[in-house]
């Protein structure tokens, strides 16, 4: 869902459902310990989106995605639902109808993994900047 509020603000609000196929449970990591594969997610994406000129763009995304893990005898996550808050704020400048630069910062989970509470020094800590080149084709 969009809503336009004018040429230089709109609010996208999607779900995103994801199904996992794996052919086993889970798997044993490189340490011995077993480890649910995940089985569903469903994301939802809040994204307020501002155009301060023509050529440039702010988008300021904010994503809950709850995981549900498959049901795995002996795994610490079996059958768990694990919470995810991320940050994505990006800037992008349109060089040309065809392409676009940016810069954006990915945060690390935002609360703790299975939805306890705030975990916002360590999500940001772990964070990642990207750089974005978009092209329209």
């Amino acid at each position: 869902m969009t809503y336009k509020f004018n040429e230089l603000v709109s609010v996208d609000l999607s779900y995103h459902p994801i199904l996992h196929a794996y052919s086993k449970a889970g798997i044993t990591t490189s340490k011995g310990t077993l480890q649910a594969n995940p089985g569903s997610d469903h994301q939802f994406v809040l994204q307020p989106t501002f155009h301060p000129t023509s050529q440039l763009t702010v988008l300021v995304p904010v994503v809950y995605q709850v995981t549900h893990f498959k049901q795995m005898d002996g795994a610490s996550n079996s059958s768990a639902w694990r919470k995810f808050v991320t940050f994505w704020p990006e800037i992008d400048y349109e060089i040309n109808p065809m392409h676009t630069v940016g810069i954006a910062y990915y945060t690390d989970n935002l609360i703790s993994d299975y939805g306890s509470g705030l975990n916002l020094s360590n999500g940001f800590r772990n964070g990642v900047t990207q750089l974005v080149w978009g092209i329209n084709l």
